[in-house]
């Protein structure tokens, strides 16, 4: 529950819709074939999409929370933010070797 899709539109203040989540892969479960332990598991990853506008009044973008930033260009009547905003939040799955 902690990590639900609700907690992070509470946390980033998006609608459902901007919270993107991957399918979590089972091929570490134990059930699945070949039955028993893997030795792996997967470690949930959040990332997020930021927009802003420059100093200079271009609109930018970042897709590594917020290290490095480029121009962009909007769809027609999209408003984008001043200040750094998230706009979506994407979860997905790394494997980790036990």
């Amino acid at each position: 529950m902690w990590h639900s899709k609700f907690r992070y539109e509470l946390e980033y203040s998006l609608s459902a819709d901007k919270v993107i989540v991957a399918t979590h892969p089972h091929d570490c479960a134990f059930l699945a074939a070949p039955l028993g332990e893997k030795y792996c598991h997967y470690e949930r990853a959040v990332s997020t999409l930021r927009w802003a506008t420059s100093t200079t009044g271009n609109p930018i973008a970042s897709w590594d929370e917020g290290k490095t930033w480029t121009v962009f260009t909007p769809d027609a009547g999209t408003t984008v933010p001043k200040y750094d905003t998230v706009q979506q939040v994407y979860i997905s799955w790394k494997k980790t070797e036990e």
